[in-house]
């Protein structure tokens, strides 16, 4: 796996949660991953919208009633404690991608960030790709 995207994100993305260990439960790498981060860093950013925002909840087997394509709808959020963050070019953000997480509508401006997921394995080791 190549280490770091850039990404375009301005028409914003649906309630969803990154989570490697679910998503490919035989493994992926040659060691397993016991947590996983998300790292980004943005080069440019909008005046107003595209809003990142993560809850405090993590993905349950009942959500599935509300997939909506590869995410979910808002519903399976609803109430649930929440940070929002807008970001500028030089803005970086860490978080725990298992938590449900969304971005919001960009209009007329470039929301571009660098992006990779860092990864602890069983052993320790700090692995990183996007």
């Amino acid at each position: 796996m190549f280490g770091g995207t850039l990404r375009e994100i301005n028409a914003g993305v649906l309630v969803h949660f990154d989570e490697v260990v679910r998503e490919y439960p035989d493994g992926l790498f040659d060691q397993q991953v016991i947590a996983q981060l998300a790292f980004n860093l943005w080069v440019a950013g909008p005046e107003s919208g595209g809003e990142a925002t993560i809850w405090r909840r993590r993905w349950q087997p009942k959500d599935e009633t509300h997939r909506t394509g590869y995410g979910y709808t808002p519903a399976i959020v609803q109430g649930c404690q929440q940070v929002s963050l807008r970001s500028s070019a030089g803005d970086a953000l860490l978080f725990n991608s298992a938590n449900l997480h969304a971005v919001a509508v960009n209009p007329g401006q470039r929301r571009v960030a660098f992006a990779f997921f860092l990864g602890l394995t069983v052993t320790g080791n700090l692995i990183f790709w996007s």
